[in-house]
């Protein structure tokens, strides 16, 4: 039972930083490219993914203009998505290797 709450605390989790991030891309002015192509909300969830996931490709965002609040939002939101979903998501690999039958052993082979 414990490791289906660690797969649902990782689900919970990537979630809420995602919901986090959305809210920040979507109205901290100047954190997506003015005139970008395609609907500003699909945008921050775009941006948002692509931050957590600390790819960062800068088509869509962030902005040349971003202001400091932005700025502050992208540090606080990179460390929070490291610090916070990161170590879950480690976890809960590790665990994984419990659930397969013979272990790391039969994985190997």
């Amino acid at each position: 039972m414990a490791k289906k709450l660690a797969a649902r605390r990782v689900i919970t989790l990537g979630a809420a930083l995602v919901a986090c991030g959305f809210l920040g891309f979507f109205f901290l002015h100047g954190m997506i490219e003015d005139g970008a192509p395609g609907h500003k909300a699909v945008n921050a969830f775009y941006c948002s993914v692509i931050t957590l996931t600390t790819v960062g490709y800068g088509d869509v965002c962030p902005s040349g203009n971003m202001e400091s609040a932005g700025k502050t939002f992208l540090v606080f939101f990179s460390f929070a998505g490291l610090g916070f979903f990161c170590g879950p998501i480690m976890d809960l690999a590790a665990s994984w290797k419990n659930q397969v039958p013979g272990g790391i052993i039969s994985i190997a082979s």
